[in-house]
C-alpha cells in the first residue's frame, strides 16, 4: 500500500484538478489557459498513473460536448490541440524511458496478463464487483452514505454537469 500512495493521492489531486477545470470550461470560461491547464494536468498526469486515461478521456469528452452545443470552435481547436501534443509528448518521454515505444506498448498491453499471475492482484483486486461497493462501505461508511444520496438527487435533478460528474464518479 505505501508504494502507490503517493501516487493514488498525486492521481486524486489530478483528478479533482481536472473536474475544477471542466467545471470552470463549462460554466463559460473562454479562457485559454484553462485548456492549457486541462493539457499539461491530464498530461502529466498519464505519466503518474496508467490509469489516468480514463477520467482524462472522460472529462475530454464532457469538455467537447458542450465545446460542440456551444460551436465554440477555438477553444476546440485549442483543447484539441493542446491535449494531443501534451499526451503526444507524455507517450514520447515514457517510451523513451523504457527503450522504445513497442517496449513501452508491450508493457501497457501486458498489464493484463501480469495482474492474472499476481497473486497481490488476484487475492485483493479481483472478484466479483460488489465487493467494491463492500470496501467503499468499510472504509468510509458515512461518505458511502453521502454518495449514494448524492447519485438520488443527481438523478433526480437531471443537470448535465451533475450528471457527467456522477458518471465520471461512477466509470472511476
Amino acid at each position: 500500500i505505501s508504494r502507490s500512495t503517493w501516487t493514488d493521492a498525486l492521481v486524486e489531486l489530478a483528478g479533482l484538478l481536472l473536474i475544477w477545470i471542466v467545471c470552470e470550461i463549462t460554466r463559460g470560461s473562454t479562457r485559454f489557459v484553462w485548456y492549457m491547464l486541462f493539457a499539461v494536468i491530464g498530461s502529466a498526469s498519464v505519466l503518474v498513473k496508467e490509469s489516468m486515461p480514463v477520467p482524462v478521456g472522460l472529462c475530454a469528452l464532457w469538455i467537447l460536448f458542450v465545446l460542440i452545443k456551444r460551436r465554440a470552435w477555438p477553444q476546440l481547436v485549442t483543447l484539441i490541440a493542446t491535449t494531443v501534443l501534451g499526451m503526444a509528448l507524455s507517450i514520447w518521454w515514457l517510451a523513451g524511458q523504457v527503450g522504445s515505444l513497442s517496449d513501452y506498448l508491450g508493457i501497457v498491453m501486458g498489464i493484463p496478463k501480469a495482474n492474472a499471475e499476481n497473486p497481490y492482484a488476484l487475492e485483493y483486486a479481483s472478484g466479483p464487483r460488489y465487493l467494491m461497493l463492500v470496501a467503499f462501505w468499510i472504509v468510509a461508511p458515512v461518505t458511502s452514505l453521502f454518495s449514494v444520496a448524492g447519485l438520488i438527487a443527481v438523478a433526480k435533478e437531471r443537470e448535465q454537469p451533475l450528471i457527467w460528474l456522477a458518471c465520471f464518479t461512477l466509470a472511476y
